[in-house]
């Protein structure tokens, strides 16, 4: 319960990160990179398990992936009008994941 809940924060992280990257350029910041890996590896991690633990791909590891593509591609200076949209995504998802975890 307390991990799905710590997970859901870096969700919400994720996302703010998304958001505020398409207007403040963070240029070679090394915690943008750092949560850009997180995030790859948790959206991997994430659809390995379904493979193999006979389960549906959901869309929140799919999600993962993406945000964590745009998040190494905002520390490469790169930006897309999109980037805000997946932000959008993300936090509903962390926010989503926080509620159901503490219920």
């Amino acid at each position: 319960m307390l991990l799905g809940a710590i997970l859901s924060m870096v969700d919400i992280l994720g996302g703010i990160l998304l958001i505020v990257s398409a207007f403040v350029p963070f240029g070679e910041s090394g915690f943008i990179i750092t949560m850009g890996a997180v995030f790859l590896t948790k959206g991997v991690l994430l659809l390995v398990y379904s493979k193999f633990g006979k389960e549906h791909i959901d869309w929140g590891s799919l999600l993962d992936l993406v945000t964590g593509a745009l998040l190494v591609l905002s520390f490469y200076s790169i930006y897309n009008f999109i980037f805000p949209v997946i932000g959008i995504f993300m936090i509903a998802k962390g926010v989503i994941k926080l509620v159901t975890s503490l219920v």
